[in-house]
């Protein structure tokens, strides 16, 4: 088949059709770098070869500049066979965006190569999240590489029925909290002392609840899928039924590509502080705009140095605390929300690059007390993990640790 290609830095046209079997058969290169981007097309074994070399030290994109009108739930399979030899990555992925138009994300279900390959088949298999409207496949890379690419395709495999946005929330109580559910697999926490909702800070795009939420007045359950690799969880909420306590069991199998953020950040209000215990603590008001913010790592190294952590209200001592109860393969992750302020969540890593063993996250709730409170209610945990070990005990089997009692450190 012949190919044509043009070359452009901006798109002139945008062209939406219907999401049917789709094969690359002409294509549009852009790159960051005026001139950096050559590409050819070459026969190769009979076949009609793409060969794309890029000099440039920043990203490239290969499109026809066609958007797929798409309905969330479906499902769609991309797939090409490449080779790469390059200093970073190519890969396969689609740009979603609204029904606006508005972009949503650039680089959605992707699958790479990197270093230097021979003939690779790639297959990324994705569900279209709530809130996108079209899809543009595309072939992106970074940094100086040669790419050789022979077909690029897509199609629809199946469609996932979704839970109707107007589905009636299922709800935990007790004498302390209401826990409300809601279609999207998340959930709000409302503390009946203090009258606050904690609030998911987001909307997790990239999530679905398949089939239906259940369960009984003391845990609800529910399936949930990353839209973005098709990896299944299973999600059990367990509210304490005579403390403000409630726990988040997260089961799932398979390979993990990333880190799996569930459940999102609480929203947080003016006048918060977050407490993190790093180095010898660190309480942040919610409002700071410069400070460093990201990922720490809840298993040692330079990151959180108990698994835990909690954000209260400064005016009154209200507030959460949130332990981690697995944490041999977790993270927490520090950013600004949409309204500014600062929020964590926990992030759960891959074990042997798989989800592997069921993780848990505790969310507790104070109606006073502070970080104090927080700090005592992680000892209380630790304590009763067998991590809690005073030097009464531990110069029993080291009499040396008397030492270090006025020792310099």
């Amino acid at each position: 088949m012949k190919h044509i290609f043009f070359f452009f830095f901006l798109c002139s046209s945008v062209l939406t059709v219907c999401a049917e079997d789709w094969t690359l058969t002409s294509g549009n290169i852009w790159a960051r770098q005026n001139g950096a981007a050559k590409m050819t097309s070459e026969k190769q074994n009979g076949a009609d070869v793409i060969r794309l070399v890029h000099t440039g030290k920043d990203d490239w994109a290969l499109s026809e500049g066609k958007r797929f009108a798409v309905v969330p739930g479906d499902v769609y399979e991309l797939q090409a066979k490449m080779r790469f030899d390059g200093k970073n990555h190519a890969g396969i992925s689609v740009v979603s965006r609204d029904a606006q138009g508005e972009t949503i994300e650039w680089i959605y279900a992707s699958k790479e190569l990197t270093g230097k390959t021979e003939w690779t088949t790639l297959i990324s298999r994705f569900i279209v999240p709530p809130g996108v409207a079209t899809i543009e496949p595309r072939i992106t890379g970074y940094a100086p590489a040669t790419v050789e690419i022979d077909g690029f395709s897509m199609k629809k495999t199946e469609t996932y029925p979704l839970l109707p946005p107007d589905t009636k929330p299922l709800m935990l109580e007790n004498h302390f909290l209401k826990v409300e559910t809601n279609p999207a697999g998340t959930f709000s926490i409302t503390d009946k002392r203090t009258k606050r909702t904690w609030k998911p800070a987001e909307r997790m795009k990239n999530f679905i609840v398949i089939n239906e939420i259940a369960g009984s007045s003391a845990s609800l359950h529910f399936p949930l899928v990353n839209c973005e690799n098709m990896q299944k969880f299973n999600v059990h909420l367990t509210l304490e039924k005579e403390a403000p306590e409630l726990t988040v069991h997260i089961s799932g199998s398979g390979t993990m590509s990333g880190g799996t953020a569930y459940p999102p950040p609480f929203e947080s209000e003016n006048g918060d502080r977050l407490i993190i215990p790093m180095n010898e603590g660190i309480s942040y008001p919610v409002e700071k705009k410069d400070i460093r913010v990201g990922r720490l790592i809840a298993y040692g190294g330079h990151g959180i140095c108990m698994a835990f952590w909690g954000q209260t209200k400064d005016a009154d001592g209200t507030g959460m605390a949130a332990i981690i109860e697995t944490a041999d393969d977790a993270s927490i992750d520090i950013r600004s929300g949409k309204n500014g302020l600062l929020q964590v969540n926990a992030v759960w890593e891959p074990s042997f690059k798989e989800f592997r063993y069921e993780r848990k996250l505790r969310f507790v709730f104070f109606d006073n007390g502070g970080y104090v409170a927080v700090a005592k209610r992680y000892r209380q945990y630790a304590k009763s993990i067998g991590l809690l070990v005073p030097f009464t005990e531990k110069v029993k089997k080291n009499p040396n640790i008397d030492m270090l009692l006025g020792a310099a450190n």
